[in-house]
């Protein structure tokens, strides 16, 4: 359940047997695209943000509105890794790019890569890829790690070492100096 910046307002998607998949809010219950419930609805602000997907694109809609695409390339897994409502931003991991509110995190700190965004402890953890190595960053602040492959995106049974987490710390498997290591990050 997501709700609005006024507190006077919610969303939760629910699937039901006779109506298919609803949106429930405060005063009504609305019908919904479909198909499976993918992804949480999010308030941006008092804004009501979703995402859908096909073949082509990824789309972040405010009611019937579209207000971002990005184009994708739709292989084994869903190209959508991750959707937020963080801090009065909405933030979209799309395939190795991170969108925040529309714009690219990666363009505006030159990496090539970017994967594994999510909150921790309220502030933004990510992994990057600049060249050959991929760092980490923390509150805004680049790590002293860097690794020569931290494993992600994978499916099926790999997809068991792909980057965890909880709200206070991030597990993962990486990379360094030729041998492989299970990591856990963390405030503790």
């Amino acid at each position: 359940m997501t709700v609005n910046q006024r507190g006077d307002d919610f969303a939760l998607p629910l699937e039901t047997k006779t109506n298919g998949n609803v949106l429930v809010r405060r005063d009504r219950i609305e019908p919904r695209i479909p198909g499976p419930l993918t992804y949480m609805p999010i308030f941006w602000g008092n804004e009501l943000l979703t995402v859908h997907t096909d073949r082509s694109q990824v789309l972040v809609q405010q009611g019937d509105k579209a207000i971002y695409t990005i184009p994708v390339e739709f292989a084994v897994s869903d190209p959508v890794k991750g959707w937020w409502a963080w801090q009065g931003h909405w933030v979209l991991e799309v395939d190795g790019q991170v969108i925040v509110d529309g714009k690219s995190l990666n363009k505006e700190q030159g990496y090539d890569e970017m994967f594994g965004w999510r909150p921790l402890n309220g502030k933004p953890f990510y992994f990057f890829k600049m060249g050959d190595r991929i760092g980490v960053s923390y509150a805004d602040e680049v790590l002293p790690y860097q690794y020569e492959e931290v494993i992600h995106y994978r499916c099926c049974e790999p997809a068991a070492f792909n980057v965890g987490n909880s709200e206070v710390m991030v597990w993962f498997h990486a990379l360094k100096n030729g041998m492989w290591y299970y990591v856990e990050m963390g405030i503790y």
